[in-house]
């Protein structure tokens, strides 16, 4: 009808509820056993000074989203630090297919890694790249998601590298490829 009014885009932050992401919730007493190990949600992305680098090749930043650095206590921030530099360290020896599991829930993987793949995610695995870790009782493994974060997807760019849809995204050369944790590869 020639009367183009622009684009609208509708957004909403990542929520913990039963209908969105279903985890527990951290609260600044949860110091210790189960209480303490799990209920964070937290990403790789830039440095925003509120996470860690990881001391394995490409250095990536992990950062506390949900909750957020400043809501919790230095054994909590402590907690998750040490069990992603566990995982890490898993990730990195020689019979890491023997234990691996023992840190990621698989499924979640599998599921993450496809729909991100399909997208041919330009940021995949680098920015926005989120997880959650559940408490042990309810497994206490790493989950990966919620997918978030698509902006730069479907071939949605034409910067660093080719947005055709020949190749895996976690192969990308060049500037795509910068910073993709070493255990994804």
């Amino acid at each position: 009808n020639d009367d183009y009014r622009g684009v609208y885009v509708l957004t909403e932050k990542i929520k913990r509820d039963a209908n969105r992401l279903d985890i527990a919730t951290v609260r600044p007493e949860d110091i210790a056993g189960d209480e303490l190990s799990g209920g964070y949600l937290f990403q790789i992305d830039r440095d925003n000074g509120a996470g860690w680098y990881s001391e394995y090749p490409n250095f990536n930043f992990y950062q506390f989203d949900d909750p957020e650095f400043q809501e919790l206590v230095p054994i909590q921030r402590q907690y998750l630090q040490n069990f992603m530099e566990e995982f890490e360290a898993v990730m990195n020896a020689p019979d890491y297919l023997t234990n691996y599991d023992n840190y990621v829930n698989v499924d979640s993987w599998i599921d993450y890694f496809l729909v991100t793949e399909i997208g041919k995610h330009i940021d995949a695995f680098k920015f926005s790249f989120y997880m959650h870790k559940t408490k042990d009782s309810n497994g206490g493994k790493i989950n990966f998601g919620p997918l978030w974060d698509f902006n730069l997807a479907f071939g949605n760019f034409d910067f660093g590298c080719s947005p055709d849809p020949p190749g895996w995204s976690y192969e990308f050369e060049g500037t795509c490829h910068d910073a993709i944790p070493f255990w994804v590869q």
